[in-house]
């Protein structure tokens, strides 16, 4: 029975889904159980001893009663029959497995049923959700008719005792064709990352302008002192930062307003227990104010944070380790919060023990909300992204030292979108005696850190350009991106070290890029390749030209054929020629309201002596009537296609 349970959940929770005929299927811990006492109730450890468990400790969890109790290991059937012993003492309200994700590394955490359901009717249709439950699980209870914005779901209680049979209800709802999706608001531990202090006073932020400073290599930043000239972020443009809690009351945090959504007493979105510092470093990294004479600056200085604490961190004084308890609703109302209140950008720094169908929803939902998310991809040193930046709708942030190399512990693979600095960032910290110094500044390392950084920097385009959607705001980053490592996109680096000046200047129209990866093309035999280009909103009407030339410098080439006057909502072809090298066919478009076109570039064959090396630079031109009838004037800095053999 517990091959089918698991089957079912690997349906139910499968982020992204895997190639047909592949069933993820999530690990039984059998070396720990999740037990909720009553209160008044005698210890955790006793009562494991007496369902003929061995204990060997036992963390207490936030919530009333509740606590993991880590035992010696023992087989799946022996934890069952644990478990069943459990829930037959009055002293046990509720008492299960917990579970692994096997695309996740275990050091991330875990999750484990709990007895309430978050469930989705098919086509968003809650009626369908409510009649499937009341034919097959009448036990339910209606706890709430919405579930963080989600079109069709919502969120039943049950009365189950045991978080096995429990997720035989889930199965038995899942086989259902009236359900989208259903699962247990998953119990969720995870990683905020944690990271010693090495200076609590204010050093140069490398991030921001690489001067070489501490042994790093000069330029290797986000270009973000050269993009605060066009855009420092705007209050129109918030930054979600779902957390441990912010410290908004910190003198250098750009604030917008918080909201709590734990069970543990929180209020306002601020930190609670001694060990909440996580989400302070964050909001440091993407809001700290510029200009105010004080501590550190943010990447989006003018972009307010808005704090959501969907996360308890885990409290065992006198030592923080840097992991945390949470529900999968908690991120899931955090979200749905940070919409209604004007959030364009969210960042989660954080590693998920555990997937949730409800928080892949939402998160897709808020994006076509006009929201787009960062998450940390992991500091596990891994080969594949943390959960959940290995969603589609969510960029994945690695994090790079300041010579410009990936960083010892970040996770890499094709989940990858961005990097960032992630060592030695230097941020805000909890205010007074808490944090992670004894002042109001820490330097820590991280892709928690890398994430914020990035995300600002997507603030300032969205603050450039307010209309643009998520999808544009990924596509620019990517595109002005400084390539690392292997040519275009690579496991390592992703696509690359944002430019906020070049992203920027993309947005207003200031300049022109190629969409996609890479930006080298082998047509040695003969073809055509057509190219999208993308200059911003701030570019609409002006006329596309691929020129070609070996110098990187454009035009400088003789031209025939040219045909005038250039129509724009036609296209028109063009030869360029070149000694010894033979005849190119190039197009001209024009780009649409949104400053997006098509350009083509075809090569005759046999042309492979002369290719590699050859090197092409595209550029947008605008049409000036005046004394010569027709002047081409070309951006900056035009983006190179590399010829290979």
């Amino acid at each position: 029975m517990l091959d089918s349970i698991l089957l079912g959940l690997s349906v139910l929770t499968l982020v992204p889904a895997p190639a047909p005929g592949v069933v993820i299927r999530p690990r039984v811990r059998t070396d720990q159980v999740l037990v909720r006492l009553a209160p008044g109730s005698s210890d955790h450890a006793d009562l494991a001893r007496w369902a003929g468990l061995e204990p060997r400790g036992v963390r207490a969890l936030p919530g009333a009663g509740w606590g993991l109790v880590e035992v010696e290991p023992t087989t799946d059937e022996g934890l069952r029959e644990a478990v069943a012993i459990l829930t037959t003492s009055p002293e046990v309200l509720f008492a299960g497995p917990t579970l692994g994700d096997p695309r996740l590394d275990p050091a991330a955490g875990w999750g484990a049923p709990q007895p309430r359901l978050l469930l989705c009717g098919r086509d968003a249709q809650m009626q369908q959700a409510l009649a499937a439950a009341a034919d097959l699980a009448p036990e339910l209870n209606l706890e709430s008719a919405q579930l963080g914005g989600i079109p069709g779901a919502l969120v039943m209680s049950s009365p189950e005792r045991d978080g096995y049979a429990l997720l035989e209800t889930v199965e038995l709802l899942a086989s259902d064709g009236r359900l989208a999706w259903v699962e247990p608001d998953w119990w969720i531990t995870g990683q905020g990352g944690l990271s010693t202090p090495n200076d609590p006073l204010f050093p140069q932020q490398w991030a921001h302008q690489n001067t070489g400073q501490n042994g790093g290599q000069v330029g290797v930043d986000l270009d973000t002192v050269e993009a605060w000239d066009l855009s420092t972020g705007s209050a129109s443009v918030a930054v979600l930062v779902i957390d441990t809690g912010v410290d908004l009351m910190h003198p250098d945090l750009n604030v917008a307003g918080g909201e709590d959504f734990t069970d543990d007493g929180g209020t306002g979105g601020l930190p609670f227990n001694a060990c909440d510092n996580h989400g302070t470093w964050v909001a440091g990294c993407v809001s700290a104010i510029a200009d105010n004479a004080t501590g550190v600056v943010g990447s989006a200085p003018a972009s307010p944070v808005l704090a959501a604490r969907a996360m308890i961190s885990e409290f065992t004084p006198p030592v923080c380790s840097g992991s945390w308890s949470s529900n999968a609703s908690w991120t899931v109302d955090a979200l749905d919060w940070g919409v209604t209140n004007g959030a364009r950008v969210t960042v989660n720094s954080n590693s998920y023990g555990f997937t949730s169908a409800a928080i892949d929803a939402r998160y897709q939902l808020a994006k076509t909300q006009g929201v787009i998310h960062f998450a940390a991809s992991g500091n596990f040193s891994a080969a594949s992204v943390s959960y959940p930046s290995s969603l589609d709708s969510v960029v994945s942030v690695g994090a790079i030292d300041s010579t410009g190399s990936k960083a010892s512990f970040s996770n890499t693979g094709p989940g990858l979108g961005l990097v960032g600095p992630g060592v030695g960032i230097d941020t805000t910290d909890r205010s007074g005696f808490n944090g992670g110094s004894l002042g109001d500044y820490v330097t820590l390392n991280g892709t928690s850190f890398a994430t914020p950084l990035v995300a600002g920097v997507a603030a300032l385009v969205m603050a450039a350009d307010p209309t643009l959607q998520p999808d544009r705001v990924e596509l620019m980053l990517a595109a002005t991106a400084t390539d690392l490592g292997t040519l275009g996109f690579d496991e390592q680096f992703g696509n690359g070290l944002p430019s906020a000046r070049a992203a920027v200047e993309l947005a207003l129209g200031q300049r022109d890029a190629i969409l996609g990866s890479p930006g080298q093309i082998s047509l040695a035999a003969g073809g055509s390749q057509t190219f999208e280009l993308l200059a911003g909103s701030g570019g609409a009407g002006a006329i596309y030209l691929l020129l070609g030339s070996a110098s990187g410098t454009s035009p400088g080439l003789s031209l025939d054929g040219f045909v005038l006057p250039l129509v724009p909502d036609n296209w028109t072809n063009l030869t360029i020629s070149q000694a010894n090298v033979g005849i190119f066919s190039n197009t001209f478009s024009a780009f649409d309201t949104q400053g997006r076109a098509i350009a083509s570039l075809t090569i005759p064959g046999g042309q492979n002596p002369f290719l590699a090396g050859l090197v092409f630079n595209h550029t947008f031109i605008r049409i000036v009537v005046g004394p010569i009838p027709y002047l081409a004037i070309q951006p900056p800095d035009p983006a190179p296609l590399q010829m290979v053999p």
